[in-house]
């Protein structure tokens, strides 16, 4: 199977329930302007993602609007997304708790200069259960998420979605 087929016409209900939830995600976050009209077939060697409950923090509409598919299809529909608009560190880590994640990817430079680096530090105070990744287009992230002491640093790439999620998997099988 070729890894960037997609399913433009889901057929079974999973696939339709997932299809629906990835639009009324991206209709949340980018209003009248969201558009998905396909869902990416799951990708072979990510199958310990399958039912995984993953939390995305970002706040930036494009990368929810190439995160959103591909994250609800390899975790059956347990990923849960926090677009981060200006709520305080506080609140991010009390939404975050709240979704109760087996792991986390956080960007680095999110909205008011509050830094992903820094919800890493507290969420190791806070002896989170789950994985935190930091999760950046800023190679400079690196270092600061390795000081946070993140689980792993993967990076965004938001032209080929299939790269970081390999990177998730294979992080996550390392790390049980």
């Amino acid at each position: 199977m070729d890894y960037s087929e997609i399913i433009e016409n889901p057929q079974n209900d999973e696939q339709k329930d997932l299809f629906k939830e990835a639009k009324s995600i991206l209709k949340t976050i980018q209003g009248e302007y969201a558009f998905i009209d396909t869902l990416p077939i799951p990708l072979v060697g990510t199958e310990n993602l399958r039912d995984k409950k993953i939390t995305m923090i970002d706040d930036q509409e494009i990368v929810f609007g190439t995160f959103v598919p591909r994250l609800l299809v390899e975790t059956n529909g347990k990923a849960t997304f926090i677009y981060h608009q200006g709520q305080t560190i506080e609140e991010i880590i009390d939404e975050l708790i709240k979704t109760n994640p087996d792991a986390v990817l956080i960007d680095y430079n999110l909205a008011n200069g509050i830094k992903g680096s820094d919800l890493v530090k507290i969420l190791n105070q806070k002896e989170f259960p789950g994985k935190v990744f930091g999760f950046s287009t800023d190679m400079r992230a690196n270092k600061k998420f390795k000081e946070a002491n993140a689980s792993g640093v993967i990076y965004k790439d938001l032209n080929n979605t299939e790269s970081p999620i390999r990177q998730l998997s294979q992080y996550l099988s390392n790390h049980r």
